[in-house]
């Protein structure tokens, strides 16, 4: 197999992985998080739902690196999520800031997320500021047109399901579809390329489909 090929079935199974990981955690973890909501442990359970969603993208992730990095990955993926869901739940419950909470919460993620990962892989210095250039872009960009996408599948799934309080499950529901996928999608697409650089022995990894 050449080795372009063998990089773009690695940057696809990376997309397709970091989607339903980011999709299964997002599930998990909001809904999870849900329950501390107007109880004394409101303002940590984001640390817990992050650390929830950051698991199943870890593992989805893991499943794709295969026997080329440690079981840490998915700790080191956990911890990244943990720390940016968290933080920035935590200053919006203790401050009410609606502005400053997504963007400390973002910016903590971030660097949590790239640095705990670079840490796992061994990577040297240049290597890993690479990774967080890739992180950042990936998840800034992500999260932006996945919120966007999110809305939109709320204000469309408002309209089609018509109704009470029970029509709430599905709208929720339509706007988790849509933002985690759209997110997923560009998080992983940007930095599945950015492996494909930092990974020099790629064509020794034997990813196939199959183990997703």
């Amino acid at each position: 197999m050449s080795n372009p090929t063998v990089r773009w079935k690695f940057w696809w199974c990376w997309v397709l992985a970091t989607i339903i990981g980011l999709f299964i955690g997002f599930l998990l973890g909001f809904f999870s998080s849900l329950l501390g909501i107007n109880s004394p442990l409101s303002g940590i359970s984001g640390f817990w739902g992050g650390a929830l969603g950051g698991l199943c993208v870890g593992i989805a992730q893991k499943l794709v690196l295969r026997k080329k990095v440690s079981a840490k990955w998915i700790l080191a993926t956990a911890f990244g999520f943990s720390m940016g869901c968290g933080i920035g739940g935590f200053i919006l419950v203790m401050t009410s800031n609606a502005i400053m909470s997504p963007i400390l919460g973002i910016a903590s993620g971030i660097i949590s997320l790239s640095f705990a990962q670079a840490l796992v892989m061994k990577w040297p210095r240049e290597k890993t500021l690479n990774w967080l250039i890739a992180t950042t872009i990936g998840v800034i960009v992500g999260a932006g047109i996945g919120a966007l996408a999110c809305i939109l599948a709320a204000v469309t799934a408002e309209k089609i399901f018509k109704g009470g309080l029970e029509t709430l499950i599905p709208i929720l529901f339509s706007a988790t579809v849509a933002g985690s996928m759209v997110s997923g999608l560009i998080y992983g697409g940007i930095t599945g390329l950015f492996l494909i650089k930092l990974l020099p022995k790629l064509q020794t990894m034997s990813v196939d489909t199959e183990s997703l």
